[in-house]
């Protein structure tokens, strides 16, 4: 098995986006049992940079680190595909009522993070 290749079921969440891009199905985010409850900090920061990714063609699962802030809205996000990008807008922060107006790209070549547009409060 080939380093970040993974025998795994998906990792259960809710009130997540997924998108396929280049024959690969990318899922991040979503309300999940182990992210934590917390605001915005190291912790969550560090759980929710890596992306779940599922190639169509061989059926297979991998998990990819990435790099960079990734967006803090993790639930109820939109996200839509450029060439070799993924754009992620809004979303909802877990606990509680605090929902974001930012723009995050993911690159999937480079898997990092970039803040396109940062309008949270």
């Amino acid at each position: 098995m080939a380093t970040g290749e993974y025998e795994m079921k998906w990792r259960s969440r809710a009130r997540h986006s997924t998108i396929v891009n280049n024959h690969r199905l990318y899922s991040w985010g979503g309300k999940q049992k182990d992210l934590p409850l917390k605001h915005y900090n190291d912790k969550k920061r560090k759980f929710l940079s890596s992306v779940d990714i599922f190639h169509l063609p061989e059926l297979k699962w991998e998990r990819r680190f990435t790099t960079g802030i990734p967006p803090a809205g993790v639930m109820k996000y939109a996200c839509t595909n450029i060439r070799d990008s993924i754009l992620y807008f809004g979303g909802r922060c877990q606990p509680g009522d605090c929902y974001h107006n930012d723009l995050f790209e993911l690159n999937t070549l480079t898997n990092e993070w970039r803040n396109i547009i940062n309008s949270s409060p």
